[in-house]
C-alpha cells in the first residue's frame, strides 16, 4: 500500500512540475533578484506546491530556514522526497489560517499561488501577522489578466472553441487580481509600507507542440479541469481546440515553441507598532 502512495504521489508531482514546477525556477531567480532580501533570514513561503520555489530560496538567498506549506498532501509529500535540506520544514497548510505566532518570521512569500487563493486579503493578512515588523512580505502571480502567461495560447485557443469553458476557467484563475495596480491595492489594504510592484519577464520553451499540450492539460491545469469536469473538452472539441492551438502557437523550423511570458511582484514591508 505504501508503494501504491509513493508512486501516486511522484506522478502527482512530476504532473505538476511539468505544468508548473518548472517555471517556478526561471520567474523565481528574476523574483528573488527583485527582492534582494539579505541572507540568514527566516523564510515562509506560502503555496509551495512541488518545492520548485523553496529550492530557489535555498540555491540564491542562504536562509537561516524556511517553513513551506500547500493545501495539497501529495504535492507536500513530493517536495519531502526531493528536499533533504534540514533548514526546509514542508507541511500541509492554509493560507487563510496560518498555524505560526506573530513575528515568527523575517520575510513571507507565495510564488505562482496568492491569485488562486480563496481569500486574498486574509492570506495576505495573515502573512502580515506572522512577519516581524521591518519584515518583507512579496507574492508573484502570472498575468493573467494580460494574457501574458504560460497558458495564454490554450486560452486563446479555448476561447475561440468552448468560450464559456474559458470564461469559467478566467472566473478560477481570479485573472483580474493579478493586474499590478490590484496587486498593489491589496498590499496597501493589509497595512504594509513601501509597497511596490515588478513585471518579471521571461521566454516560455517547449520541445514542440506535443510538449506544450501534455504540459497544460494535465488535470492539475484549471483550464483543462474545467474542461473534464463539464465534459465539453472531448471529441471534437478536442481536435478543434488541438487545429485552433496550433495555428497560434509561434514555433521554429525544428518545431521548438518559444514565447515571452510576464508575472508581476508585489512587495511590501510590515509596518512597525
Amino acid at each position: 500500500m505504501m508503494g501504491i502512495q509513493t508512486d501516486s504521489t511522484h506522478q502527482s508531482g512530476l504532473t505538476y512540475e511539468r505544468f508548473m514546477g518548472r517555471w517556478s525556477r526561471p520567474s523565481g531567480r528574476l523574483f528573488v533578484d527583485w527582492l534582494k532580501i539579505p541572507p540568514h533570514q527566516r523564510w515562509l513561503e506560502v503555496g509551495c506546491g512541488t518545492g520548485a520555489f523553496t529550492e530557489v530560496i535555498l540555491s540564491e538567498c542562504a536562509p537561516t530556514s524556511i517553513r513551506a506549506f500547500d493545501l495539497s498532501e501529495q504535492q507536500i509529500a513530493y517536495a519531502r522526497m526531493r528536499i533533504k535540506d534540514p533548514r526546509v520544514a514542508l507541511e500541509v497548510g492554509n493560507a487563510q489560517s496560518i498555524h505560526a505566532a506573530a513575528s515568527s518570521f523575517d520575510v513571507a512569500v507565495s510564488a505562482l499561488a496568492l491569485n488562486f487563493m480563496a481569500d486574498q486579503q486574509k492570506a495576505v493578512a495573515e502573512m502580515t501577522r506572522v512577519v516581524r515588523p521591518g519584515g518583507d512580505i512579496a507574492a508573484y502571480v502570472w498575468d493573467f489578466a494580460g494574457r501574458r502567461n504560460i497558458t495564454q495560447h490554450l486560452s486563446e485557443a479555448m476561447a475561440a472553441v468552448a468560450p464559456k469553458l474559458e470564461q469559467q476557467a478566467r472566473t478560477a484563475q481570479q485573472a483580474d487580481t493579478t493586474r499590478p495596480e490590484v496587486l498593489e491595492r491589496l498590499f496597501r489594504s493589509a497595512g504594509l509600507d513601501a509597497v511596490e510592484t515588478h513585471s518579471l519577464d521571461t521566454i516560455a520553451e517547449f520541445d514542440d507542440i506535443e510538449d506544450y499540450w501534455q504540459s497544460n492539460t494535465s488535470l492539475i491545469s484549471p483550464l483543462s479541469a474545467i474542461g473534464t469536469a463539464n465534459n465539453e473538452l472531448r471529441g471534437g472539441h478536442i481536435d478543434a481546440l488541438k487545429a485552433k492551438l496550433k495555428e497560434l502557437l509561434p514555433s521554429n523550423r525544428d518545431g521548438k515553441i518559444a514565447f515571452p511570458v510576464r508575472a508581476w511582484a508585489a512587495r511590501g514591508v510590515v509596518r512597525a507598532g
